[in-house]
């Protein structure tokens, strides 16, 4: 018997000591041919010379996979050094382990490898994650039999091939990074990643032809990934319901233009949810919802349980039984009834939902009633809104939206002085909330700085008071205020305060009082012998707060450059291409991909997208394809950043770009979060835009079906009712051809439910004219005009009514010259309000004048909030750019 039993190898080790410790776990093996044949070498594993087993095995191991048929063999042999060393070399190679390998990573894999209980691998598991052993936790994972470990290392696992994958890529070795996603598990975004690895390799339609005819489970379901990948929705839904994948099928069918699978899958313990979804279906299929349908809905309105009524609520409305909804909404929660009914010129009903007779309403017994209430009931808690409290914001808001200003504060100066007596804190917080904040119209600022002023009278400290409460306690606020009094030291402090809510943009500023004080700045500025970096500072930090691009860029470029810093790089950009500084705003983002590079980390795609819209913008083609090409590259299949690569192109004006990502996104959306929800926002209009009735009623389905759900909590209501008359506005008009009477029942119950509501114009008017239902557009247009003309008549100083109106016409192309002047009150009114610059902008584009589109659109970009990359500046932003480059609308 050979003396060799003590030296074996007794695990992984011995050989990982022999060799250097790197920091990249996936390190390719040594290229160097070994010195003798590999049969010589499977010889001496059994060698009588330890020296010479030693050499042979760390040969064998440097031809990593070519050795494996070899070893394969060897470990079968009857003696036993040479099965054991052939074994273990085998272990070696199938969990990607190199003589290159962290020594720490070899003795973690070997703990696995002898762990007995499931939480000692689980825990192991996350130690090699830390060491970042991508390719060895994949092998693991790969070769693990026991299923319920599977499913306790998932969340591990999760994401590792494709973070290892974009790592490779980005280090311009696509084949190590095609090996990552090859072992990526077959659940989740894995196989979609590989998908869209091959399709920006350019392999796409080959590796579809090659899946399609694999039997195997994981082959069906690459084939299913790589469908999605191309877009194709009606095949990858058959395909997924092949595996047994209802979730992923009903999602393929609903962007297919058929939601019913989507509605039916949506299994729910919570009868009114399931309620909801029987009743979204049959509406679905019939156009109209029976009394039998909603009846679980309808009878949980009387509900004792407010959980349950909100859910009726809200389940109804998006149904768009408004009418069955509103009586009960109204009572449980008057206030929030009332802002939606005067969100639709609905004055009467809204005055009715406060308790008001509308045609003479007393509002002082009842503002002096909540005023006692607000106060008794605070100094029990002064940390609670109530009621009361809610009730005085929403009815002084609509007074001064009203144009009601005096007879407002006749109304609370009385109530207020007696609260400010008797509780302090209380007023001081009334008044804060009473002001609003910054371009909302949901405050009432002029009552608020009335009843402010008359309070603080001549103490100075009760002004700093005032303006903290109002403003906010911060530097900036208390900058400015101490800064007004040098800028003119004869002005009044009630100057001042006026002075601070037209810098801050709360309220009207109708003589234009923040023009003339910005000037005083940039003069004192100008007057100083040297920058005063803190006053700059203060310019800058207030257009960024309020929204002012060419005055953030003024303040920004006279800033020292080592004072400006690098965490405003966004807004930079943002101001820069504002101008059309589409090369300066590239370099900048340019120089952060460097620094992350630098930093040996992977710039995200979306910031390539980013890089790629501005280059081309900027002209410089070559060097956007360049980024176009890293875009596509490291993406891989998330739904997340596909959205955000849409909003980079979008940022450049690039929507075709744009649309594609975020048609991508909801392709890849998993179904059971809310990322499809996400997506299908980003594409609905887009594709109302281009007519695609069926598929964009078939989203707005799922998007009502989700927002039915209990997982989300909705503070307004109104705006799913307006998702409901989109979805049944495009239904109908898919149904045209066929069912022409019920489509034309379904869109004029969708106009008459929001006659006069601003989101109607939206999609509405335009689709109606697409659709060339010229004679139902005109005569419901009509019937809207002659609703919203005559609230703006009553109400002079609304200026929301007077941007509604103008809003409604330009979006019809009817009574445009009516709809300028009417505007022109509300721009007067609000000079900076980005909203009224856009309808001014649509209004001129409707008259066919793009240069003025132009000019009022840049105007709207610029006072937008500064950075605000998924909402409203980017909602602008994109109204810039139809204006620069679409058609002259006809009308």
């Amino acid at each position: 018997m050979k003396i060799r039993t003590a030296l074996l190898f007794t695990g992984l080790i011995t050989l990982g000591s022999i060799s250097a410790a790197t920091t990249d776990p996936s390190a390719p093996t040594q290229d160097a041919a070994p010195a003798k044949d590999l049969d010589v070498l499977i010889r001496e594993l059994s060698d009588e010379n330890y020296k010479t087993r030693e050499s042979a095995s760390k040969e064998i191991w440097k031809l990593a996979e070519k050795a494996l048929p070899v070893l394969e063999e060897a470990a079968k042999s009857t003696d036993p050094e040479q099965a054991i060393r052939a074994r273990e070399l085998l272990q070696r190679i199938r969990l990607e382990i190199t003589p290159d390998t962290d020594p720490a990573v070899i003795s973690l894999v070997e703990q696995y490898l002898k762990a007995t209980t499931k939480a000692e691998r689980a825990g192991l598991f996350d130690k090699l994650r830390t060491k970042r052993a991508w390719l060895q936790m994949l092998r693991l994972f790969s070769e693990e039999k026991d299923d319920e470990l599977k499913l306790t290392l998932r969340p591990s696992i999760g994401g590792i091939a494709v973070r290892a994958a974009r790592e490779k890529l980005n280090d311009g070795d696509a084949d190590s990074a095609l090996g990552f996603l090859q072992l990526a598990p077959e659940e989740g975004s894995g196989l979609l990643a590989l998908a869209e690895f091959y399709r920006s390799q350019g392999k796409l339609q080959e590796e579809l032809a090659k899946a399609k005819s694999l039997d195997s489970r994981r082959g069906r379901a690459l084939y299913l990934a790589l469908l999605r990948s191309a877009g194709d929705t009606k095949t990858a839904r058959e395909v997924a319901e092949e595996l047994g994948d209802k979730e992923i099928a009903a999602s393929m069918a609903a962007l297919s233009g058929d939601p019913v699978p989507w509605l039916k899958s949506r299994v729910s313990n919570d009868p009114l949810v399931a309620a909801y979804h029987f009743a979204a279906t049959a509406k679905w299929n019939s156009g109209k919802v029976r009394p039998s349908d909603i009846g679980p809905l309808v009878e949980a309105l009387a509900s004792r349980d407010p959980s349950e009524r909100d859910s009726a609520i809200i389940g109804l409305l998006l149904l768009g039984e408004s009418q069955v909804v509103m009586p009960v909404y109204i009572k449980s929660d008057p206030i929030a009834a009332f802002i939606d009914l005067e969100a639709q010129e609905r004055i009467p009903e809204a005055l009715k939902a406060l308790g008001f007779d509308p045609e003479k309403p007393d509002y002082k017994p009842w503002i002096e009633k909540r005023f006692r209430q607000l106060a008794d009931q605070d100094i029990e808690d002064q940390h609670e809104i109530s009621t009361d409290d809610g009730e005085l914001l929403v009815l002084a808001g609509f007074l001064e939206r009203r144009g009601k200003t005096n007879e407002a504060f006749e109304l609370f100066s009385t109530p207020a002085a007696a609260l400010a007596e008797k509780d302090l804190d209380t007023f001081l917080g009334l008044i804060g909330r009473l002001a609003g904040s910054g371009k909302s119209q949901d405050g009432s600022p002029d009552l608020a700085k009335r009843l402010g002023v008359a309070w603080a009278g001549e103490d100075p400290l009760r002004w700093e008071e005032l303006v903290q409460n109002v403003f906010g306690d911060n530097e900036l606020v208390t900058g400015w205020w101490d800064w007004l009094a040098k800028l003119d030291p004869e002005a009044k402090r009630s100057e001042r305060l006026d002075a601070m809510f037209a810098l801050f943009d709360v309220g009207k500023d109708t003589k234009k009082i923040r023009e003339g004080w910005i000037e005083k700045a940039w003069k004192s500025i100008k007057e100083a012998k040297a920058v005063p970096g803190e006053q700059v500072s203060l310019i800058e930090n207030l257009a960024t707060t309020v929204g002012d691009g060419r005055t953030f860029l003024k303040a920004w470029e006279m800033m020292p450059e080592e004072k400006r810093g690098d965490q405003n790089w966004f807004q930079h950009i943002v101001c820069l291409t504002n101008e059309d500084r589409w090369g300066d705003a590239a370099d900048i983002i340019l120089k952060q991909i460097a620094t992350i590079l630098e930093s040996k980390q992977v710039p995200g795609a979306d910031l390539h997208a980013y890089a790629a819209a501005t280059l081309r913008r900027a002209g410089r083609e070559q060097e956007a394809v360049e980024h176009d090409d890293w875009v596509n590259k490291l993406s891989l299949g998330e739904s997340r950043l596909a959205i955000q690569i849409g909003h980079g192109y979008a940022f450049g004006g690039d929507y075709q770009r744009a649309n594609e990502w975020w048609e991508r996104a909801a392709r890849f959306a998993n179904p059971e979060t809310n990322e499809i929800f996400n997506a299908i926002i980003m594409i609905l209009d887009h594709w109302m835009e281009q007519g695609k009735w069926s598929e964009s009623a078939s989203i707005c389905e799922v998007y009502c079906a989700i927002a039915a759900s209990r997982e989300y909590s909705w503070s307004k209501y109104l705006p799913l009712l307006r998702q409901r008359i989109q979805g049944d506005t495009a239904r109908a008009l898919s149904l045209l051809g066929e069912h022409r009477e019920r489509s034309l029942g379904t869109l004029a119950k969708c106009h008459q439910m929001f006659r006069a509501d601003g989101s109607l114009a939206d999609f509405f008017y335009p689709s109606l004219r697409r659709a060339g239902l010229m004679k139902e557009h005109d005569e419901w247009f009509e019937s809207t005009w002659s609703m919203i003309a005559e609230m703006a008549r009553q109400y002079p100083e609304s200026d929301n009514t007077q941007n509604t109106a103008a809003w409604l016409a330009a979006r019809a192309m009817r009574h445009l010259p009516e709809a300028e002047e009417l505007l022109g009150r509300a721009i007067a009114m609000r000079p900076r309000q980005p909203a009224y610059l856009d309808t001014m902008a649509e209004l001129q584009f409707a008259r066919g004048n793009r240069p003025k589109a132009i000019e009022w659109s840049k105007a709207a970009v610029n006072f937008a909030p500064i950075g605000d990359r998924d909402s409203e500046y980017m909602i602008l932003r994109r109204q810039l750019r139809r204006f620069q480059s679409d058609p002259l609308p006809k009308p």
